[in-house]
């Protein structure tokens, strides 16, 4: 269950970068970072 509530997590963070209703602290570290980041420059 925690492996499909992770993926589901993933999957709204996601969403709301690729929306611009949030943005991608880059000054933490944490385990999507990369992914983020590269959504929001993909996405604008």
């Amino acid at each position: 269950m925690t492996n499909f509530a992770e993926k589901n997590k993933t999957f709204i963070n996601a969403h709301l970068i690729k929306s611009g209703y949030v943005f991608v602290n880059k000054e933490i570290n944490f385990k999507y970072k990369d992914k983020f980041i590269k959504l929001k420059e993909n996405n604008g």
